[in-house]
């Protein structure tokens, strides 16, 4: 797991994201990107950005909640 402030798709990001190889990349910064996606930029990594203030910096974003199932 990769936990940052906020990152985006440049390409030196992206490129960190496929050499670290996170199973989940956490974020925060980007208030109007809130919610999870699948960044198949990066290699398939789960991006999850769980702000909870929209742009006009209201806390008004609920809680994004990730399930990671575990290996045996």
């Amino acid at each position: 797991m990769l936990i940052t402030h906020g990152c985006n798709d440049t390409l030196p990001f992206v490129d960190m994201l496929k050499r670290v190889q996170p199973k989940v990349h956490l974020m925060g910064h980007f208030h109007d990107l809130h919610g999870a996606w699948v960044n198949r930029h990066a290699g398939n990594v789960l991006s999850v950005n769980a702000a909870s203030c929209d742009p006009l910096y209201r806390c008004v974003q609920g809680a994004v909640v990730v399930d990671i199932p575990t290996s045996s």
